[in-house]
């Protein structure tokens, strides 16, 4: 399998980087699965592995939260089929029928790790799984979207799962009581006494409990097996409601932290209405620069135009001035002739009185 990542957040709301482990569908269940890891070792064995919804609507893709049991139990069912078959390639006819997604260019959003269902799981089988070439076949996703899903159709799918699971059961049983016929009796253990109050059945004592039988050394998850499945159910139940405890703390940080935003919004706002009067203000002094400036240009205008009227008065009297000068320049040349007119008139007087006088 092609190892690829996706985007996860933490209950602290880091963005973490997860290991895509594989998706699947079930065809009969109308469900998509994903499982993945975020490299969380529980010990030396083993490794928390978490499964989330898929859902595919109209070819966008988004993980989601396994909310009901039935969801879980089908998921960790196919799961334990498909680390089962990578480590030992054993295929059983009561496995469920599925089909493997190929997400390699698809596009998840980021989802919170505290919605999906927790698993522990050897990290010998996730290591096989890492470098496994799985027989189911790759096909396209299940349109599931989360506002419509078929409870019916997974209903029905998980009855046919129990169904196949006893006649399984019944099958083993068969063949194990064929198998103690060719074996050495055994002595039969003492009945169990069960006992009941008002609240129903009460836990036995540990010495009354039955011996536990082995568990299969090929179902995957460590310390559960089949039968006791809704053990794993409660613990992770119970984890959840540590996770709904902290989220309820995170909550209330929330909320305090919302109040300083609201009263830094409030202070925030009140710089505003000061930011506003300020801006109203010089509003103000703008417009009665504006006023102040169109007097100005009036008086300049006003300025122009008497200056206008000096240049016409100044050019008019140049004119005059003009004409003077033209007038004393004749005044003198008549001048000029009347003087000669005297000099001559005067040198004729003279010779008239010279010849008189002779």
């Amino acid at each position: 399998m092609l190892l690829r990542t996706i985007f996860i957040e933490n209950k602290e709301q880091q963005m973490l980087t997860a290991a895509l482990l594989c998706s699947f569908s079930v065809p009969e269940a109308g469900r998509n699965f994903l499982a993945y890891s975020l490299n969380e070792s529980l010990d030396e064995d083993n490794l928390r592995v978490y499964i989330a919804l898929l859902f595919n609507e109209g070819g966008t893709y988004c993980l989601g939260a396994l909310d009901s049991d039935e969801d879980g139990q089908l998921a960790i069912r196919v799961f334990s089929q498909i680390l089962r078959e990578a480590a030992t390639g054993e295929q059983r006819e009561s496995d469920v029928p599925y089909h493997l997604l190929d997400l390699n260019k698809q596009q998840l959003p980021a989802a919170a790790a505290a919605d999906h269902r927790l698993l522990s799981t050897k990290k010998e089988w996730i290591a096989k799984l890492l470098s496994f070439q799985a027989s189911a076949q790759f096909g396209s996703a299940i349109e599931h979207s989360p506002t419509a899903i078929d409870d019916q159709q997974l209903d029905a799918a998980l009855a046919q799962l129990e169904g196949d699971s006893a006649e399984q059961e019944r099958h083993e049983s068969t063949e194990t009581a064929g198998n103690s016929e060719t074996q050495s009796p055994q002595p039969e253990a003492p009945a169990t006494e069960i006992r009941y109050s008002d609240a129903g059945s009460l836990p036995m004592p540990a010495e009354q409990q039955p011996p536990t039988e082995p568990q299969d050394e090929d179902w995957p998850f460590p310390g559960t097996d089949p039968e006791h499945f809704l053990q794993d159910v409660e613990a992770s139940l119970m984890e959840f409601s540590s996770i709904a405890n902290r989220l309820k703390q995170q909550k209330q940080q929330s909320q305090a932290q919302q109040q300083t935003l609201d009263s830094r919004a409030s202070q925030l706002q009140e710089k505003e209405r000061l930011l506003e009067q300020k801006e109203e203000q010089l509003e103000q002094l703008q417009r009665q620069l504006d006023q102040d400036r169109q007097a100005d240009s009036a008086i300049c205008a006003q300025q122009e135009a008497r200056q206008g009227e000096l240049d016409k008065r100044e050019e008019a009297l140049q004119q005059k001035t003009r004409e003077l000068a033209d007038q004393f320049r004749k005044l003198k040349h008549a001048k000029d002739n009347f003087n000669n007119t005297l000099k001559n008139l005067n040198e004729i007087i003279r010779l008239n009185e010279d010849v008189l006088s002779e």
